[in-house]
């Protein structure tokens, strides 16, 4: 399946943030994003509102005119019929352009689960279908396995050698590569240092996240002038990926279980989490459970000793701690 306007390296916004801001606030930015060029929007039914968001900030827009994006949780036939509908309505549209599941192993999917993606896309109200994963295993299988038509995992100028390869595996088998976190969730600070990286990467497509007009204006002019890897640009990436060594995260989970019981996922990436979602969110007492319980760290080395990228995991989990702390005092909250 061909996405019509997605040419090499084309990227689009990633719509997550919208979340904190006000319905109004979120569509103005969709409405910026497109009338500044971009024609690709990924929007998500893990968050309430950013569908509606989306479907706002685009109404009036011939629906040809943009790609819409947007991902789904579903175990089974049903689950999955019924977040397809959900989000068309939510979208004001007959159709999605990609339909990417998540938190499901491909090789684990029933035969009723496959045959409603099937049927969805055979009757035209998905054109592609995806998976979203945070596992490389699990996109590897997604685009080698033939069924899906495109991936959506976390790629930046910090990814492993075997990360960049994956995106390169998806070009040679004509699977769609869809980036998240292309700023490495706030690590990077050069969106230009960024994409030229990614266009630099094979037929990668990041989507960018943005909460205020001035990075959606930036985003927008680099991608209608892209920006060449020149050598001073290949020498601010690499005083980046010294930088930030061992600090990126993916939440794959192959740390896990931690013998004192931590989310070790959600505690290293706390702070990324936070600042996606809308503000408030993330106070409730499992969420401070977990958080005080990332505090007991005993620093036993099981989990660096599985982080197949060589993280320092217990660093990455004191830092979750640290900005959550300062996120609950912004709140106005206590939780230790």
């Amino acid at each position: 399946m061909t996405l019509k306007g997605l040419g090499r390296g084309k990227g689009g916004l990633d719509c997550k943030r919208l979340g904190r801001l006000d319905g109004r606030g979120g569509a103005a930015l969709v409405r910026r994003a497109y009338d500044g060029g971009m024609r690709l929007f990924a929007a998500t039914r893990e968050y309430p509102g950013i569908e509606e968001r989306v479907a706002r900030g685009l109404a009036g827009v011939t629906r040809s005119e943009y790609l819409l994006l947007t991902d789904v949780r579903a175990s089974d036939a049903e689950d999955f019929r019924r977040s397809l509908d959900e989000s068309l309505r939510a979208l004001g549209t007959e159709y999605v352009d990609v339909l990417c599941l998540r938190g499901v192993c491909p090789g684990d999917m029933s035969d009723g689960l496959r045959e409603a993606m099937t049927e969805a896309k055979r009757s035209r109200r998905v054109r592609s279908l995806g998976l979203a994963s945070d596992s490389l295993e699990q996109a590897r299988e997604a685009v080698c396995g033939g069924f899906f038509d495109a991936v959506l995992y976390p790629l930046n100028s910090l990814s492993a050698p075997e990360e960049l390869e994956l995106a390169a595996l998806a070009e040679e088998r004509g699977v769609y590569f869809f980036a998240s976190m292309p700023m490495a969730g706030g690590l990077l600070r050069s969106a230009a240092c960024a994409m030229a990286f990614l266009r630099g990467a094979g037929k990668v497509h990041p989507l960018w996240g943005a909460e205020y007009p001035w990075q959606i204006d930036e985003t927008a002019a680099l991608e209608r002038k892209p920006p060449r890897l020149t050598r001073l640009l290949h020498e601010r990436i690499e005083g980046e990926r010294e930088m930030n060594a061992g600090m990126l995260c993916r939440g794959c989970g192959e740390c896990m279980p931690c013998p004192v019981g931590i989310d070790i996922p959600f505690a290293a990436r706390a702070g990324y989490i936070i600042h996606i979602t809308p503000r408030g969110a993330y106070t409730d007492r499992e969420t401070r459970g977990k958080m005080r319980l990332a505090m007991k760290c005993v620093g036993c080395g099981y989990c660096a000793d599985r982080c197949r990228f060589g993280l320092n995991v217990r660093g990455l989990i004191r830092r979750g701690v640290n900005e959550y702390r300062e996120y609950m005092w912004e709140q106005g909250e206590e939780w230790e």
